[in-house]
């Protein structure tokens, strides 16, 4: 079953959709510009059985807060260890 959920990092609050084995190693699901991690289902319907799997929606997309000012990819990479940190993986 894939679930929705929301994180609050520092910066806001990230949406991802994940399902499978939480005592398995995460795979993350990172989605191109100017889409969202709802592109990811089809695919964690045919790996969650297996696998941990996390969908993220990137900052200003999906259901992830909107950033004040986006200026990098290393803003992007920020939110997303953020993201990972706060679901507690190393």
């Amino acid at each position: 079953m894939i679930k929705k959920a929301y994180a609050d990092t520092q910066s806001g609050q990230m949406h991802y959709y994940y399902g499978g084995p939480q005592e398995k190693p995460p795979i993350i699901f990172l989605h191109q510009n100017v889409s969202s991690a709802k592109a990811f289902e089809p695919t964690l319907r045919l790996l969650t059985d297996q696998f941990h799997c996390i969908a993220v929606d990137l900052p200003g997309f999906g259901g992830s807060f909107d950033p004040l000012e986006f200026d990098s990819v290393s803003k992007l990479t920020g939110y997303t260890m953020e993201f990972l940190d706060t679901l507690g993986f190393e």
